[in-house]
């Protein structure tokens, strides 16, 4: 501890001893120093958290948080009450702890209503836990869906009538809490109504009605066998074969010319007829005997005719042959599906090429000048698009390609926004590497010339014991070299006058 003190001494000494700079620098290096100490320390002992459940309801989010405190796992809150956090190394072991405890319960109950049953329960009460375990069990299913954040669902499912002009049909409705941003596509709305109405005994598609979290419906309002809905189908599968088109030539197009320097635009006209032919056709060169008949009459001599071979016996006796021949018949039915491609028209645009020229007045903010695509070089790209696309000529396809200047002041400015955003970047990497770097190298510093005043007060320190034990050596020296001088002169004194000396001797004893 003294040691300490009088480094504490020595470096106030010190301090006090500079000029008004040298303590600015030293009070800013000894900040960065405790700075950069108080962030290590704060580093060690940081506990990240990470989610252990997320969109939790009030009820589930007490059930959780009563079972961590019993267990005595810490916890945190986040998301507006709807999340709990957990530390990392106690996340899997408070999963498996809340998963024994059959935490967190489902926003639904399924069927698992009946787990508990009453033997007391009516029939009436069957029914209505049934049908709430069927929109459970479904929700769940329709809440897998990534748009989906949250489902609930409302069966009506008729009483079972005696006669069937009597019975109603079941229907539901389907109410869906979406995802921020996202949205439920066509495809998505078909199959949600397919998959409820495959697991409700005589419901259909066409009765369940879905609506999002704002009221905006879904579902189409007229039925699926209704003239707008096959009209909408039609649509949307055209909209889907010029989408697919389009697609195919930007992409091949984009590989000669570049990203963004193409545009495609088809528009498909489909065939939605269904045909249904049936031929019949008869093949007169191929002929089978399908029957034959032959007849005989005994009798007077008369004349008859006959419809195929006649003969005439000595006994008067007649024979008549009759045979059928089948003649070979094909008969087919043809059936002509619908939503073939009846023609196509295509409109593409593909961006000149750029030179550079930082000189030219025509150049543009990057130095780049625009120079336009020759007719043959057009050609080639219409060849390209029309493989692509399946292009037939006989079928009335059109096709037309221009080379026009695409607006790319967008881009361009994006590119600057881009570049500068990363100078930007670099800007905060460099001087947040370069703080970090001062503040060690004042630390380096510091402690070097704090290191370097320790070894100069020890060394000062081993100076000034030296010394003093020089300094006690030599007095005790001193004293036990000053005896024998006084009882020398002692000696001579009393040898040159023996009466003084006994005067002297008296004197002391008469004293004492």
């Amino acid at each position: 501890m003294e040691k300490i003190r009088a480094y504490i001494e020595l470096l106030k000494k010190k301090f006090i001893e500079l000029d008004a700079n040298k303590k600015i620098l030293f009070i800013i290096g000894l900040a960065a120093v405790l700075g950069v100490m108080v962030t290590g320390t704060m580093w060690a002992f940081h506990t990240n958290y990470s989610y252990l459940y997320t969109n939790l309801g009030p009820l589930e989010i007490g059930q959780i948080t009563t079972k961590l405190e019993g267990e005595k796992i810490p916890y945190k809150l986040s998301a507006g009450g709807s999340a709990v956090m957990v530390p990392d190394k106690s996340l899997y072991s408070a999963r498996i702890k809340l998963a024994a405890d059959g935490l967190p319960n489902s926003r639904h109950i399924g069927f698992e209503i009946f787990d508990n049953t009453n033997l007391g329960m009516t029939d009436f009460v069957q029914k209505i836990n049934y049908r709430r375990a069927l929109e459970g069990e479904l929700a769940k299913s329709i809440e897998e869906l990534d748009p989906v954040k949250e489902a609930r669902i409302h069966l009506v499912i008729p009483e079972h009538k005696l006669f069937s002009n009597e019975q109603k049909e079941p229907s539901a409705s389907i109410v869906v809490l979406l995802e921020s941003g996202d949205e439920l596509s066509k495809a998505q709305v078909r199959g949600i109504r397919h998959l409820v109405a495959s697991s409700v005994e005589g419901l259909k598609a066409s009765k369940i009605t879905i609506v999002d979290q704002l009221g905006n419906m879904l579902t189409p309002e007229d039925s699926d066998d209704s003239f707008a809905a096959v009209s909408s189908r039609q649509e949307e599968l055209k909209r889907n074969v010029e989408k697919y088109l389009e697609n195919k030539a930007v992409d091949m197009l984009e590989s000669v010319v570049g990203k963004n320097h193409a545009k495609v635009k088809i528009t498909a006209d489909l065939n939605f007829d269904k045909v249904q032919r049936n031929v019949e056709s008869y093949d007169p060169d191929k002929v089978a005997v399908r029957s034959e008949e032959t007849t005989t009459e005994k009798g007077s001599n008369k004349t008859g005719s006959t419809q195929a071979n006649e003969t005439n016996a000595e006994n008067n006796s007649k024979e008549t042959v009759v045979t059928n021949y089948e003649v070979s018949k094909t008969m087919e039915t043809i059936i002509k599906g619908s939503g073939s491609i009846k023609r196509l028209s295509i409109a593409v645009m593909v961006d000149g090429t750029y030179e550079p020229a930082p000189k030219d007045k025509n150049a543009d903010a990057n130095g780049m000048k625009y120079v336009p695509r020759s007719r043959e070089e057009l050609d080639r790209l219409a060849n390209i698009v029309k493989r692509t696309v399946g292009f037939t000529p006989d079928r009335g396809d059109k096709i037309n390609v221009e080379n026009i200047k695409f607006d790319n002041s967008e881009e361009i400015a994006r590119r600057e926004e881009i570049k500068n955003i990363k100078w930007r970047e670099w800007i905060d990497i460099g001087f947040s590497v370069f703080l970090k770097l001062a503040s060690i190298f004042l630390a380096l510093l510091i402690l070097k010339k704090s290191l370097k005043r320790f070894k100069e007060y020890r060394k000062q320190r081993l100076v000034m014991t030296q010394k003093a034990k020089e300094v006690e050596e030599t007095s005790a020296l001193s004293r036990e070299i000053r005896k024998p001088k006084l009882l020398d002169q002692i000696k001579v004194a009393a040898d040159e006058n023996p009466e003084e000396m006994a005067k002297v001797i008296k004197t002391i004893l008469l004293e004492e």
